[in-house]
């Protein structure tokens, strides 16, 4: 396995992934940003490399290339990058976007490069502190075969875990993680709004919400879904729902359409759940509808 890597593009992902590589003996080569500082930056950051603003200098034969470019820029980019002599035979081109599929590099195909994505589950937040360890951190894998074993190889290096996905699914893929980590965040944000509007400070309410996802995250971890839905929807009780309802009307009526799709949406995972009736479904179902 050839221990080089170059960098096209050195976003927050991109950049703690160099860093831990080279960490775990892979040899950091370019490091190719739009400018000189922000390649030097990226490079200081990780602790090796060589900075450079020329894209084609990131492409060598035998070497893998992690793309940390915007998602917009890649396909554009490879256009580009497919236009440039010589071959790119045994290169790995992975790129770091949770969204896009390897088809994005197509063009460097007939150049000779195997091209696949390669996508931590995990947000960075801060370029210049990454991470200390991505230990058990999840990586959506997908694309050509010598892309994906390669990839595989990366992930086994920073001690994650690997999730093959394929090219037709990875849409879906991205639409659970997105799901999962943007999705929480609304759903805490709706959660603190009401808490706040119920008279709690703003510390008082993130520490106490807080702690009930987490408790809610061991449940998941534990029985997965539907097992681990508890609360008044689980146990059918309609007459709380609509007393949700009618406050969140009065006093927090910018809440209750994401609220109630919501519940709705709950009402689902209870029937899964073997827990609540076709009566108890109908009765909750109608007192979830939007106000007249």
């Amino acid at each position: 396995m050839n221990a080089k890597l170059h960098l096209l593009g050195a976003g927050r992902a991109a950049t703690a992934l160099a860093r831990l590589l080279q960490q775990r003996g892979f040899q950091i080569g370019k490091v190719v940003c739009t400018s000189l500082e922000s390649a030097g930056s990226a490079v200081d950051v990780i602790g090796a490399g060589h900075p450079s603003t020329e894209p084609a200098a990131a492409l060598e034969a035998g070497v893998t290339t992690l793309w940390g470019v915007p998602d917009r820029d890649i396909a554009p980019l490879a256009t580009s990058l497919a236009q440039q002599p010589g071959m790119l035979t045994d290169a790995v081109l992975l790129h770091l976007s949770g969204s896009l599929t390897s088809e994005a590099l197509h063009p460097l195909r007939e150049r000779g490069a195997s091209l696949g994505s390669l996508h931590p589950m995990r947000a960075f937040a801060d370029r210049q502190q990454p991470p200390s360890s991505l230990q058990g951190v999840f990586f959506g894998i997908e694309g050509m075969s010598a892309a994906a074993q390669r990839a595989s190889e990366l992930v086994q290096a920073l001690q994650g875990v690997a999730l093959p996905v394929t090219t037709a699914t990875k849409p879906l893929y991205h639409a659970a993680a997105s799901a999962a980590s943007n999705g929480l965040v609304a759903v805490y944000d709706l959660a603190e709004t009401l808490e706040r509007a119920a008279g709690a400070s703003p510390e008082l309410a993130r520490e106490a919400l807080l702690t009930l996802m987490a408790g809610t995250l061991e449940n998941l971890r534990a029985h997965g879904s539907p097992r681990a839905l508890t609360g008044p929807i689980e146990r059918g009780e309609v007459e709380v729902i609509e007393g949700h309802r009618q406050a969140m009307l009065e006093q927090a009526p910018a809440s209750w359409p994401l609220y109630s799709a919501l519940a709705v949406s709950l009402v689902d995972v209870a029937c899964r759940k073997g827990s609540l009736d076709q009566e108890a479904a109908r009765q909750l179902l109608a007192s979830l509808e939007p106000p007249a």
